[in-house]
């Protein structure tokens, strides 16, 4: 369940629509997406890495 989370997320779904498909609050899905894949930020852009040239 976990990586087809991630896969949904990393495809442009949302942490709350990923949620509802799996029937899971957003901060369960919060928690269970950190440990699977980079999150975006709010606006919805990719992070932004720091330091690397």
């Amino acid at each position: 369940m976990e990586e087809d989370a991630a896969r949904l997320y990393n495809q442009g779904w949302s942490i709350r629509q990923v949620a509802a498909q799996f029937g899971f609050s957003y901060s369960v899905m919060h928690r269970v997406l950190r440990k699977h894949t980079t999150l975006r930020s709010r606006s919805g852009l990719s992070p932004v890495i720091h330091g690397e040239d």
